[in-house]
């Protein structure tokens, strides 16, 4: 399958604009994110040599080619996989994601997702994310598990899009992590403003660590002590990709059997020095301990506040046991 390509020649109007922003106003349905993503893979390139940076400024002359990969056909077929839905109206419905399982399928997810979930439970989903995601606005990570809400009109999805972007959307985490906040310099509670984007030395991950970018806010609280681990409450002030994660990985505290931001087995060992059982139960933890637990946003057509709640999954809650 061939990808299509196309190619802008840099005016003076272009001169000094950022790439990904003269990319995007090009008529070609790119947003700056996708452009953005293009660039990371090596598909953008000026002059013939790829460019590296979305916010190279341009000069009049230069000639910009962009390579769009062909979308490769999904199978959408309807599926189980375990959804639970907590509250469904005529625009949208609110449901838990167990984890394990991405939210949409892409070019590297195979497996049945949130999608094909919602697509055997509900009747309607909005068309606004395109084909490959109907009825999604949000996103928790293929590893963590909670709540999420899906819209099943077009109208729920702008309105609720529109709250998700002003950040007025109410989102709240629990995490366990590995190290005792309480007796850290951090304290009891803190908020973590950085600027956030993707590492420049690992581009699998992300970094608050940079010296410009998108802001992100985290919130977070300590909820309970446990020895050697803390529960912690997080509440989103923005919503990046894998910013709790990063955030409380980079305070030095990471979650526990986070699979990209911890050596989980070092973590154990550390840990097995004082309570050997319990370092036994974080070795067998197969994904990040991270749960969206609750959500509250105004409902996009009635204007009702709605609130939800959800409690810890089993595999979760086996090792807070264990600590306790």
């Amino acid at each position: 399958m061939t990808r299509r390509s196309f190619e802008i020649r840099a005016t003076a109007e272009h001169a000094g604009r950022r790439l990904d922003v003269v990319i995007a106003e090009a008529g070609n349905g790119l947003t700056r994110s996708q452009v953005k993503t293009l660039i990371s893979k090596g598909l953008v390139s000026i002059g013939g040599a790829p460019a590296t940076k979305a916010g190279l400024l341009l000069e009049a002359g230069q000639r910009v080619t962009v390579a769009i990969p062909a979308i490769a056909q999904l199978d959408l077929t309807p599926q189980d996989v375990g959804i639970h839905i907590i509250h469904e109206d005529e625009d949208l419905a609110v449901v838990e994601k167990p984890a394990g399982i991405s939210v949409h399928p892409s070019d590297t997810e195979k497996q049945a997702t949130m999608v094909h979930g919602l697509l055997h439970k509900l009747k309607s989903l909005s068309s606004i994310g395109g084909t490959a995601r109907p009825g999604i606005v949000h996103r928790i990570d293929k590893g963590t598990s909670g709540i999420l809400v899906v819209t099943k009109t077009d109208a729920a999805h702008l309105g609720l899009s529109r709250q998700f972007k002003e950040h007025t959307i109410d989102r709240r985490y629990q995490a366990l992590v590995y190290g005792d906040l309480n007796k850290s310099k951090a304290g009891s509670s803190g908020r973590i403003e950085t600027f956030f984007g993707r590492s420049p030395t690992d581009r699998k991950k992300m970094t608050g660590k940079l010296a410009e970018g998108r802001r992100a806010v985290t919130h977070w609280k300590v909820l309970e002590p446990l020895g050697g681990l803390t529960l912690v409450e997080c509440r989103l002030g923005t919503g990046r990709t894998h910013q709790i994660r990063v955030h409380l990985s980079e305070l030095g505290f990471p979650l526990v059997g986070d699979p990209t931001y911890c050596d989980n087995e070092r973590k154990a060992r550390a840990l097995a020095k004082n309570q050997a059982a319990l370092a036994r139960v974080c070795q067998g933890v197969g994904r990040q301990l991270l749960h969206a637990n609750y959500l509250g946003f105004t409902h996009p057509i009635t204007g009702r506040q709605l609130m939800f709640e959800s409690p810890l999954p089993a595999d979760f809650q086996a090792v807070l046991d264990a600590a306790r």
